[in-house]
């Protein structure tokens, strides 16, 4: 399981660097090899949060991350509701940092 999620992680990876490069030069196919990449990464992402059982900091933390890949792929593809998604992130980035910043002391 642990090789197969491996290999998923780079053909992902590959099909976003392969995605980008396509969006920089204008050639089609940009946008599906792109979202398609980031769509296996947010489900690999899932996939790392449900099978390794983390704490809830943890768990949090890495649906922001993922969040915060959905925006970017949002803006790159220039959907509707980017700019919404982008800011409902940093308020969660800032309300869990403040949160973990009192719950240290």
């Amino acid at each position: 399981m642990k090789k197969f999620l491996t290999i998923l992680t780079y053909v992902a990876l590959a099909a976003v660097v392969t995605g980008s490069l396509f969006k920089i030069n204008h050639w089609p196919g940009a946008g599906k090899l792109l979202v398609s990449g980031q769509l296996l990464f947010f489900i690999l992402g899932v996939i790392w949060l449900v099978y390794r059982k983390r704490d809830w900091t943890m768990m949090l933390l890495g649906i922001m991350l993922l969040l915060i890949f959905a925006s970017y792929t949002w803006t790159i593809q220039h959907w509707p509701g980017a700019e919404i998604l982008r800011w409902a992130v940093v308020f969660m980035v800032a309300i869990f940092a403040t949160t973990l910043f009192n719950k240290k002391e």
